[in-house]
C-alpha cells in the first residue's frame, strides 16, 4: 500500500539507502579534492617566498653574518646561507629556524620583521590560515658551463605551518609541487614533529639591510 505521498515504505528505505551510499562515495572525493587544492596552494605559497628571497638576493637587499659581521649579500664568499621565515612572534612557533642558536645573530622580532618585509604583510598557510615557520636556503658555488666558469646560487626551501603541514625537507624551486607538501595530524604526538635545528647545519643567517 502506498502512503499519502505516493511512496511505499520500501521505496523510501531504498531512496535513503542510495543517498547514504552516494554520500559515502562523494564525501571522501570532495575531501580529497579540498586537501589537494590546499597542498597546491601551499606549494605556490612556498614558491612565492622562495622567489621573494631570490629577488632580494639579486637586488642586493640582504646582509649575511660572516664571522659575526653583517656583510652585503653581493660580496659574500661561497657557502650556504639561509633567510629565516616566521610569521609568529611566539618563540615556540619559530624554533624550526634555529632554536636558541639564531638568537646569537637575530632576535625573534628581527626574524618576524624581516619576514614581513618580503611582502609588506604576512602570507599564511592555506591549512587553517596558520602561521608559518621555515627558511629559504641558497648555496653560492662555482659552476662550469662548457669552458666557462661562473658562480651561481642554488635556492631551496623548507616551510611548515604551526600544525606541521607543509614541506618538511629542503626542496629546490624547480621541484616544488603538490607531492612535496605533507599533512600531519598534530594529535599524533612528537613523531610527526621535525626537530632539526638549521643552525647545526652550518648555514649562515641573512636578513634585510
Amino acid at each position: 500500500m502506498k502512503n499519502k505521498n505516493g511512496f511505499t515504505i520500501a521505496e523510501l528505505i531504498a531512496t535513503v539507502t542510495i543517498m547514504g551510499i552516494l554520500l559515502l562515495i562523494t564525501v571522501p572525493v570532495v575531501s580529497r579534492t579540498i586537501q589537494n587544492s590546499r597542498r597546491d596552494l601551499f606549494a605556490t605559497l612556498a614558491k612565492d617566498y622562495m622567489e621573494a628571497v631570490e629577488n632580494s638576493v639579486t637586488g642586493d637587499e640582504l646582509v649575511c653574518n660572516i664571522n659575526n659581521k653583517w656583510v652585503p649579500v653581493s660580496v659574500i664568499p661561497k657557502g650556504k646561507y639561509f633567510f629565516p621565515i616566521c610569521t609568529s612572534s611566539n618563540v615556540a612557533n619559530c624554533h624550526l629556524i634555529g632554536g636558541e642558536g639564531i638568537g646569537t645573530y637575530m632576535t625573534r622580532e628581527d626574524v618576524v620583521e624581516s619576514t614581513e618585509q618580503l611582502f609588506d604583510s604576512f602570507k599564511t598557510s592555506p591549512f587553517g590560515d596558520n602561521h608559518l615557520k621555515g627558511y629559504v636556503v641558497w648555496e653560492v658555488k662555482d659552476s662550469s658551463y662548457g669552458e666557462e666558469n661562473m658562480t651561481e646560487s642554488l635556492f631551496k626551501i623548507r616551510l611548515e605551518d604551526v600544525s606541521w603541514n607543509g614541506i618538511s625537507e629542503e626542496v629546490p624551486m624547480d621541484q616544488l609541487k603538490r607531492q612535496n607538501v605533507k599533512t600531519r595530524d598534530k594529535k599524533s604526538g612528537s613523531d610527526n614533529m621535525p626537530t632539526n635545528n638549521i643552525m647545526t647545519l652550518g648555514y649562515k643567517p641573512c636578513k634585510f639591510k
